[in-house]
């Protein structure tokens, strides 16, 4: 499923945000980004999403992977950052996750690409 969401630009106004959750992906209902210190590097991107679980079905397996990828896509670069968690139910996954990355980007914000996978660890 392809979403699209807007959340405010640390640049100033607001950015679109466009999540896809086709690979058996979780749903984000909210994403938040801003810029801040990381690892000493000012002016660097930040980032939450949160997660909308009310109806995802695990396939059969004792375990899955979570994984999310957040793209922030400026003028020059994308900004990458990235996240991978194993759960053994729906209900171990935290409602949302924070994400970092020492970078900056080159220019303004444009838009933010999301992307989750929940695979089975078989």
């Amino acid at each position: 499923m392809i979403k699209l969401l807007h959340t405010d630009n640390p640049d100033g106004g607001s950015v679109p945000v466009i999540v896809d959750s086709n690979h058996g992906g979780l749903r984000v209902s909210r994403f938040e980004l801003s810029r801040g210190s990381v690892e000493g590097a000012s002016g660097a991107f930040k980032a939450k999403a949160f997660f909308d679980t009310s109806d995802v079905s695990l396939e059969e397996a004792e375990e899955h992977e979570v994984y999310v990828w957040v793209n922030v896509l400026t003028e020059k670069w994308n900004a990458r950052m990235m996240d991978f968690r194993p759960i053994r139910r729906i209900e171990d996954l935290a409602p949302s996750w924070d994400f970092a990355t020492p970078s900056a980007g080159d220019g303004p914000v444009h838009a933010v690409l999301v992307q989750t996978s929940v695979q089975p660890n078989l």
